[in-house]
């Protein structure tokens, strides 16, 4: 069985996720603050994690991407309230594996599971900016630009491709980087990894 930990500072709803999942996977911890989802984490060390947006003593994005480096293994789901998707999409680049909303129901929640347990990205339907339509939000060349990066290549050779000159492929990457939320040319490696924008790792230089 998969081992779940549960984090949300609303006991009643980590009460209900652990009565709708138990028997289909292990709920082995549930915490009520980020302090207490960390501890959890490294105590029990789950394949599965179930984070709350918003808990006291968090912050979602420094968290995830704690958990990321310190867990390689485990798998994120982050559940949130709001439709609107603000910086939701930048924790996809930190490690979060799906993006849940809490009035989803348990149809999707267990859709979301499934797919990040088999290494895939969930993104609730709901949310009002989906995974396809993200990267759309980019122009062409924008998007161009991001898929070059993602393979490895650097500032000159994406020039020479594209007949642009390397300053003009460094503009690009920073109006990448402030569209989709993430503060480094890694972690936009990351992110169009983790979408599914490219299909191999890439060897990312330092600063292209």
């Amino acid at each position: 069985m998969v081992r779940v930990v549960i984090a949300d500072d609303h006991a009643l709803l980590r009460s209900g996720l652990v009565r709708l999942l138990q028997g289909e996977h292990e709920i082995v911890a549930e915490a009520g603050d980020g302090e207490a989802t960390l501890s959890a984490v490294a105590a029990t060390r789950p394949d599965l994690l179930l984070l709350d947006l918003y808990m006291p003593r968090s912050d979602a994005g420094a968290m995830v991407a704690q958990l990321h480096r310190e867990h390689t293994a485990l798998h994120i789901i982050v559940m949130t309230g709001t439709a609107d998707h603000g910086g939701l999409f930048a924790l996809l680049g930190s490690g979060a594996s799906g993006i849940v909303l809490k009035n989803s129901g348990l149809v999707r929640l267990r859709e979301a599971i499934a797919r990040v347990l088999d290494h895939g990205i969930y993104v609730d339907p709901d949310l009002r900016v989906s995974t396809r339509e993200t990267p759309l939000s980019l122009t062409p060349r924008e998007s161009e630009v991001m898929e070059l990066l993602a393979h490895g290549n650097s500032y000159r050779e994406i020039g020479a491709r594209l007949h642009l000159g390397e300053r003009t492929i460094e503009t690009y990457r920073r109006r990448i980087a402030d569209k989709l939320g993430v503060r480094s040319r890694a972690e936009l490696v990351a992110y169009a990894l983790r979408l599914g924008l490219v299909q191999r790792p890439a060897d990312v230089p330092g600063s292209g």
